[in-house]
């Protein structure tokens, strides 16, 4: 403990309860250097975590991999703040993102439902904010449309439903985040393969050529080359060990 001068000269008052609730309330936690760096670590692999589920290419509506967003925040140059929460970082920096990258959030997959005097209304609503309408429906004097639409736009509709339609209208959400059902994986910055310049070029289609493989025995490689002599081009002579099939006699001939 402090002498009571340092306390006095520090806070005003050499009291220990008043110094601690002091503390509590206006001080700040000291952490080690390596902890801070552990906890700056894990904060930016959360908000890349947050930009796999919320991101996509828009080109192929496929999600990009942990890795190569962790790349791209570090091309950036992103620093995350412990102050704030990942998922605000991870919408702050999309924008620097979309400056380098083809990145853009994934759209959310929703199901509109109002009264068929106001379908024109929301279908004009959702061209102006260039949603896709993938179907529309109508049923015992309701409409129902199926659209995808970025998430910015869900608070609109929510208004539109409320306001417009008198609370008649209804909305589910079928999917948060649209992403391309054919993607057999995710999606890189980078998908067209780099030329291989070292691969030999193909042998052509006539030569022989016997293959081998170091896992057979050396008899089976063996027999593999007796039949590919035996079968060898019809425009050469095939020659044995004992000379050419020609100076056989007539009664080896077939043979």
């Amino acid at each position: 403990m402090a002498a009571k001068e340092d306390l006095m000269a520090a806070f005003g008052t050499s009291d220990e309860e008043k110094i601690c609730l002091e503390i509590l309330a206006k001080g700040e936690l000291q952490v080690s250097d390596k902890e801070r760096q552990s906890q700056q670590d894990n904060l930016f692999k959360d908000v890349a975590g947050i930009l796999v589920d919320k991101t996509v290419n828009p080109e192929t509506s496929r999600p990009y991999t942990l890795t190569m967003l962790e790349r791209a925040l570090r091309d950036v140059h992103f620093n995350p703040d412990s102050k704030k929460s990942a998922k605000q970082q991870a919408l702050e920096v999309l924008p620097e993102l979309q400056k380098r990258f083809p990145i853009q959030r994934a759209r959310m997959r929703l199901k509109l439902q109002v009264p068929q005097q106001h379908q024109q209304e929301l279908l004009d609503m959702l061209d102006g904010n260039k949603a896709t309408v993938e179907g529309i429906e109508q049923a015992a004097g309701n409409s129902t449309v199926i659209t995808q639409v970025e998430p910015g736009v869900f608070r609109e509709l929510h208004n539109f439903m409320q306001d417009t339609t008198n609370r008649h209208g209804r909305i589910e959400v079928l999917s948060f985040a649209v992403m391309s059902e054919a993607a057999a994986g995710s999606e890189d910055f980078n998908t067209i393969p780099a030329a291989d310049t070292d691969k030999p070029p193909p042998a052509p289609a006539s030569a022989a050529a016997v293959v081998t493989s170091p896992s057979r025995p050396a008899a089976v490689r063996h027999q593999q080359q007796q039949q590919q002599q035996q079968h060898g081009s019809a425009a050469g002579s095939v020659v044995y060990d004992r000379g050419p099939i020609e100076g056989l006699p007539e009664d080896f001939e077939s043979r």
